[in-house]
C-alpha cells in the first residue's frame, strides 16, 4: 500500500503532477493542518457521578488512544472516564491498552450511525486502576 508522504519522499515535489493524477485528493492532503482545524476532544467531568467524559469522535489512529492516556493521568485510581471515539482501530486498540496498563475496561459499546455524519460511535467506560 502507497500513502501520499511515500509517493512524495520517493518521487518529490518535482513529480507532483503525477502524483496528483494517482492520487485525487492530493492537493488536499499536502496541505498543512491550520490551527483552527486541528479539533482538540472535549473534556467535561459530571457533577451527578463524577465520571469524566472524553469525546475523541473525528480523530484518528493513535489519537484516541493519546487523548485517553493523557486523560487518565489526571484522574485518581478508581475513577471511571468515558471515552467516545469513532475511529475503527479504537475498537482494537482502547482495549489493548486499557489491558496493557492495568485499568479495567467496565464497558465497550458500538452505536451504529450516532456519530456525526452517521458514524459509528465506540463507548468505552474504563476505571482507572493506578498511577500512570
Amino acid at each position: 500500500m502507497v500513502n501520499c508522504a511515500t509517493l512524495y519522499r520517493e518521487f518529490g515535489a518535482e513529480h507532483e503532477p503525477e502524483i496528483a493524477e494517482l492520487l485525487p485528493a492530493w492537493p488536499l492532503m499536502r496541505q498543512p493542518a491550520r490551527k483552527s482545524d486541528k479539533r482538540a476532544p472535549k473534556v467535561k467531568m459530571t457533577e451527578a457521578d463524577g465520571t469524566m467524559y472524553l469525546d475523541a469522535t473525528g480523530l484518528t489512529c493513535p489519537l484516541p488512544v493519546l487523548r485517553l492516556q493523557k486523560a487518565l493521568r489526571e484522574l485518581g485510581a478508581g475513577a471511571c472516564l468515558c471515552l467516545h471515539a469513532t475511529d475503527p482501530m479504537s475498537e482494537i486498540d482502547v482495549p489493548h491498552f486499557v489491558d496493557e496498563h492495568g485499568h479495567v475496561l467496565v464497558d465497550m459499546q458500538t452505536k451504529t450511525g450516532a456519530g456525526p455524519g452517521g458514524m459509528t460511535v465506540f463507548e468505552f467506560v474504563i476505571r482507572k486502576a493506578r498511577a500512570l
